[in-house]
């Protein structure tokens, strides 16, 4: 294989999506761990790796995880602030003192996670509450972020607000993605910030550069999956040479993250989807006049 190149631009393959048992390239690393998986990133270039769902996980392993991750050189992504049964409840739109004293709670588990495996950025997804108007809901997360931001940025981190789609989970409170950006619009605080997710925008918005350009002062992540599906990208309707090429070209300089499962989950398959990768590789002049737009 030669000389390892690393990237322009700061992919990062998950640990397990969508479970922690669930690597991205189970089948190269030799095994599903994220000793294995972590030590593979690092052979092929990789300067992060994300565990999404590490909050599933016991303390120890998050922090065998951060410290294997340190010793590799590699930065940690973004993780979901709580087990999903958590975030998939109506949280960040509390307004009554219980909830929001639980929410806190929740915040601070979340510092202390990201502690341990060496992350800033905490993801934020909620519930909705059929009760309430989705718009009241709105406010009111609006109104908890506000709250809470200070707390996240004195440890350090961020929260990063992302919507999702609707026929995915039905339940959440953001679907759209402008209501995530006038929200963290709405907070106005460097420590909220938006997760730019290519499925969920595509599914729900589509333009996808076009939503780019709208929200990009906003955007800290950048989550890359193919539509429909949530494959690889490649596997679905984007253009991801152009979609890449355009966050490259802004000069983007945060977590890439490669949030997505496989159409053919094969050793071929997955090393193809590396190859591919490489157009983004450092000293890699393998670009392409003419993409089609996305």
């Amino acid at each position: 294989m030669g000389a390892v190149k690393g990237f322009r631009l700061d992919f990062a393959p998950h640990l397990g999506f969508p479970t922690p048992e669930t690597p991205l390239f189970g089948a190269l690393a030799g095994n599903d761990t994220p000793a294995a998986q972590i030590a593979f990133a690092s052979a092929r270039g990789f300067r992060r790796v994300q565990d999404p769902f590490t909050a599933r996980r016991d303390e120890d392993e998050q922090a065998r995880i951060g410290a294997l991750a340190k010793a590799a050189g590699l930065a940690m992504g973004c993780f979901v602030y709580a087990p999903m049964e958590r975030a998939a409840q109506p949280a960040w739109s509390a307004t009554d003192g219980v909830s929001r004293a639980a929410l806190d709670a929740d915040v601070d588990a979340a510092i202390a996670i990201g502690r341990r495996i060496g992350s800033r950025h905490i993801a934020v997804l909620t519930g909705t509450d059929p009760a309430r108007t989705r718009a009241e809901q709105r406010h009111a997360m609006t109104a908890n972020l506000a709250r809470l931001a200070d707390r996240v940025a004195q440890a350090g981190m961020m929260l990063c607000i992302e919507a999702v789609n609707a026929q995915r989970l039905p339940h959440m409170l953001l679907h759209h993605l402008g209501d995530a950006a006038d929200i963290v619009r709405g907070v106005g605080h460097p420590a909220v910030r938006l997760i730019f997710d290519t499925a969920h925008v595509q599914a729900m918005d589509g333009d996808i550069l076009g939503n780019l350009d709208r929200t990009w002062d906003l955007i800290e992540i950048v989550q890359l999956a193919d539509h429909p599906g949530r494959m690889e990208p490649g596997a679905g309707e984007l253009n991801f040479e152009r979609i890449i090429d355009e966050i490259e070209r802004r000069g983007f300089a945060g977590p890439v993250e490669l949030e997505h499962g496989w159409a053919s989950a094969c050793p071929e398959n997955q090393e193809k989807y590396l190859q591919w990768l490489m157009r983004w590789a450092l000293g890699d002049e393998r670009k392409t006049d003419g993409d089609a737009a996305a």
